[in-house]
């Protein structure tokens, strides 16, 4: 059951994404990609002048994978969908040592159907790495 929450969560956040892509973090990733320094230091224009209003350590993930396939829509945004699947899997175990694995797979139902999830999954903001890491940070202090 938890596979096929898994990959509704999947089509779901795929289906429009690149939709909501923000042109200021697309050339920002498309920057950082280029560029080592820029990498590092979140640089928005390939000068190395400019950089992000938020941390690097956001987009990173995004610039390799651009580094890797080249610039276009899907290598920006495949690690968003990505990371908001990780978060409905990582969620279901979190809640699943707590409260048991019918309240975990309810869990997971409700963060894979949210209507805010999708479009911020699809997108270029780095709202699925930081809600994949919220949900897994707290489970390093959780007994087993």
């Amino acid at each position: 059951m938890l596979l096929a929450v898994a990959l509704v969560s999947a089509v779901l956040y795929a289906w429009r994404a690149g939709t909501y892509l923000e042109g200021y973090y697309a050339a920002a990733v498309r920057s950082m990609s280029m560029s080592w320094h820029n990498f590092f230091f979140a640089a928005f224009d390939p000068a190395g002048t400019v950089t992000l209003d938020k941390l690097p350590g956001a987009f990173w993930i995004q610039a390799l994978s651009v580094r890797m396939f080249g610039v276009h829509t899907w290598a920006i945004v495949l690690p968003q969908v990505v990371e908001g699947v990780l978060s409905v899997l990582v969620l279901y175990r979190i809640v699943r040592r707590l409260c048991g694995p019918v309240a975990g797979l309810l869990a997971a139902i409700v963060l894979a159907l949210s209507p805010a999830t999708g479009p911020s999954t699809g997108a270029t903001s780095p709202t699925a790495s930081w809600s994949c890491s919220s949900c897994w940070l707290p489970t390093r202090r959780l007994p087993p």
